[in-house]
């Protein structure tokens, strides 16, 4: 919902013949003969938001028709209105034009009329004192805040189309509408952009105001537009593309996709009436509204480049993890895979049991996660069981190194088994007795070797213990 401006009062103070001082303030206050270059002063003091504008309009004494007061409210009026349209202007500046406009609440203007010091004029010294709806703090921090997402938003190098969109997608995904102070007539604030943009709520004023501020910035022309809608007053946008003019209404297209006030025709665009003043013949002539939507035009792949950003899941030794990236170009996501880490393996030789401990096989063991194997390569898995060798007897070894069948007895027979674990036509188990007693060398393996070792000391050539 808009808010009207108020002229609180003018009040016009005829000193021709009355011998008052002139204020004290005019002393130091500029003097125009120009009504366009005291609005672009008075334009200036209120973007930095100066509470008190004061100024000496000289006018020569055959412009007014005699002293009668019909002439001088004649001039003043003319003054009146031409520095205002001067303050106004649509510059191009972001915070100037319509933006500044809709930044002001009320003024209340004091007129004094003396003659000028060299009898040739009249000085009309004009003392404004302007309400707004921010302060000068409040619009540096706009500043900064806009400063920091323009940059974000990545809008150098891309199309008008692709950074009005930009903007339009900042605004309704980060803005919401003010119910709370929607009839708060002493709350000034949510009628700003600095509400929208730093308070993230805000009604179509702040809305329009900032997409105007936005657009202006980053390079494109466009107006806000104030009228009705089906709900009262209201306030929107135009912005141009191409050679025609646009309506949309971010306030109305705020937390909802796809859009349904996004660059819409005069024809398509219902329930929004514009004031008279956008109207008329010269605003439509200077500001042509197209009667059909814009043709958003195929979006161009991007070519994306994609930046490492948050960590979803670590990765470990044999599981992949994961990692959300983003597109430094136009800001997409995407979930990437990390890399098992894969194991780090030591190899642990074996150690002989003894009566009073146990002993172990040869094994490698990973030093990240603990796991452990029978093979250099990671292959065979072993548990912890599997390594043990158990503890020897008073009798003697529970296992005795070559007896592969278990009969107490080293044999051909015995290198018969060790040579066919070693080609692997025989399977035993990492730690069990047979692979204990097969594995003659004691490097965790059984081998041909371990098989000669056994044949060895079968026929008395080799002792192995």
């Amino acid at each position: 919902m808009k808010r009207a401006k108020k002229v609180l009062s003018i009040t016009i103070i005829l000193c021709l013949l009355a011998a008052l001082p002139v204020p004290a303030f005019a002393a130091d206050a500029p003097i125009f003969t120009s009504a366009d270059e005291a609005g672009v002063y008075v334009r200036g003091k209120m973007v930095e938001r100066q509470a008190q504008i004061n100024f000496i309009y000289e006018v020569p004494y055959e412009k007014l028709d005699g002293f009668e007061q019909k002439g001088i409210s004649d001039v003043f009026n003319e003054l009146v209105n031409t520095v205002k349209a001067a303050a106004f202007e649509h510059t191009g500046v972001g915070y100037e034009g319509d933006y500044l406009r809709s930044h002001y609440e009320s003024y209340q203007i004091t007129l004094s009329v003396y003659d000028s010091p060299a009898g040739t004029a009249f000085n009309f010294i004009i003392s404004m004192s302007v309400l707004y709806k921010t302060s000068a703090a409040q619009e540096q921090q706009v500043n900064e805040t806009l400063g920091s997402i323009m940059a974000a938003l990545k809008l150098d190098g891309k199309s008008d189309y692709e950074k009005v969109r930009a903007i339009y997608d900042y605004i309704c995904g980060h803005v919401v509408y003010d119910y709370e102070h929607l009839n708060d007539q002493s709350d000034l604030l949510h009628y700003t952009a600095y509400a929208a943009l730093i308070n993230g709520t805000s009604v179509c004023q702040g809305y329009s105001a900032l997409f105007y501020r936005m657009a202006l910035d980053a390079g494109l022309d466009c107006r806000i537009i104030t009228g009705y809608a089906s709900n009262g007053a209201h306030g929107w946008n135009i912005v141009r593309l191409g050679d025609r003019w646009y309506n949309l209404d971010a306030t109305w297209d705020a937390g909802r996709k796809p859009y349904d006030y996004f660059l819409r025709g005069s024809l398509h665009f219902p329930n929004h009436t514009a004031e008279e003043r956008f109207r008329t013949a010269a605003f439509e002539a200077e500001y042509p509204i197209s009667s059909e939507d814009y043709s958003i035009p195929a979006e161009t792949p991007c070519a994306h480049i994609w930046v490492d950003g948050i960590t979803l899941r670590e990765a470990d030794c044999v599981t992949a993890g994961e990692l959300q990236q983003t597109c430094s170009l136009c800001g997409s996501t995407r979930t990437a895979s990390v890399p098992a880490k894969g194991h780090k393996l030591s190899f642990v030789p074996a150690v002989e049991a003894s009566v009073t401990a146990e002993g172990s096989i040869a094994y490698y063991q990973c030093s990240v996660c603990g796991s452990l194997f029978a093979d250099e390569a990671g292959v065979s898995a072993l548990t912890a069981a599997q390594i043990v060798v158990p503890r020897l007897s008073e009798e003697g070894p529970a296992v005795q190194c070559g007896d592969v069948d278990g009969n107490r007895k080293i044999e051909a027979a015995d290198a018969r088994l060790a040579l066919r674990a070693a080609v692997g036509l025989e399977d035993y188990a990492p730690g069990s007795a047979a692979f204990v007693a097969a594995d003659a060398d004691k490097n965790g393996k059984i081998e041909a070797g371990d098989a000669r070792l056994i044949l060895r000391a079968a026929v008395g050539l080799e002792a192995i213990a």
